[in-house]
């Protein structure tokens, strides 16, 4: 084994072992779950991290079997990398990557050691580690570990409790990253169509959905909102502008607002609903600001065909929603 080679068995100096875990999410995400490679750029855009730490783990995760180079810059994720994080519960499984770590590198030179030295506790496999990929960054080889110990691949004596797992179905601060990508998984997760309710829908839903919703397997978008500040004539522009973009690759979209009072009036919650699925979300802005809140599947389905014929188009009833809002100010 090269040099080159031994100093991709531990990660990146410098990186947090939950923001690795954020950079293999976005992998399997952006790749629309391993259809399509990825540019590791789109990764660095999405995290905040620097090239040199995503070239990093880029090279820790393609010797763990989590990635592979399909061209220069370009990585999918493997099948059990997929496997890894469900985002229906929004969860990720450690578990399933077992196959893949079983079989790599690092774990090869770990389990040599401990047949030749015997068992090992935590602090000898990284001082073993440290040595091995000639680094005095204690923080890589510990974070290597964690993907072994976290995976069931290795059991260590002595080992640290950490506590990684957090409640990845809820919204808050200090993770941006993680927010968005809870809604733009959801979208790609999608069956046939999407029917989106937000009484406050607003141009961010757009800007922050439109990658997802081209990867999408869904041929029918419909976005229901009501009446408020946010419909205006630039938000006319801009969704008929993401309207176009959408119908050139197929994918029939429209927009309607809601103008009747009473029923607005009787709605509180904002779901997105497709094929044998429905989610309970708060609004885009809510996730992008990063305030307390939840995404979660739910088995009610509201009436929301009862309501989308009720509203007004966007675009082909422009004039009517006008009347309506000046209606409205008086």
């Amino acid at each position: 084994m090269g040099e080159d080679s031994e100093s991709a068995l531990v990660p990146t100096s410098g990186v947090a072992f939950r923001d690795q875990v954020l950079v293999l999410r976005a992998y399997v995400v952006l790749s629309n779950f391993g259809n399509v490679p990825v540019h590791y750029k789109r990764v660095m855009e999405e995290t905040g991290l620097s090239r040199t730490q995503i070239s990093g783990l880029n090279s820790f995760f393609t010797t763990l079997n989590f990635l592979e180079l399909q061209e220069r810059g370009n990585y999918k994720p493997t099948e059990v990398a997929v496997r890894f994080f469900d985002p229906l519960l929004g969860q990720e499984h450690f578990e399933e990557l077992q196959p893949a770590i079983e079989n790599s590198l690092l774990n090869a030179a770990i389990r040599n050691h401990v047949l030749i030295h015997g068992e090992q506790t935590w602090e000898e496999l990284v001082d073993f580690l440290l040595r091995k990929t000639h680094t005095s960054v204690s923080s890589r080889a510990e974070r290597a570990l964690e993907w072994l110990t976290l995976s069931n691949t290795l059991s260590i004596k002595s080992q640290p409790k950490r506590h990684h797992k957090l409640e990845d179905t809820a919204i808050s601060p200090g993770r941006p990253f993680s927010n968005v990508i809870q809604l733009r998984s959801i979208i790609l997760r999608c069956q046939d169509y999407v029917y989106w309710f937000d009484k406050y829908f607003s141009i961010s839903g757009l800007e922050y959905t439109i990658d997802s919703m081209k990867e999408s397997s869904v041929s029918m978008i419909k976005i229901l909102t009501g009446m408020g500040d946010k419909i205006n004539e630039r938000f006319r522009k801009d969704f008929s502008r993401f309207a176009s973009e959408l119908d050139a690759l197929g994918k029939s979209t429209s927009l309607r607002v809601i103008v009747n009072k009473e029923i607005l009036g009787s709605i509180h919650d904002r779901w997105i609903i497709t094929k044998d699925a429905c989610w309970n979300l708060p609004s885009v802005d809510t996730i992008l600001i990063g305030q307390y809140a939840e995404i979660k599947d739910t088995e009610y389905h509201p009436p929301f065909d009862e309501w989308w014929d009720s509203a007004l188009d966007l675009l082909d009833d422009w004039n009517m929603i006008l009347k309506q809002a000046k209606k409205d100010e008086k």
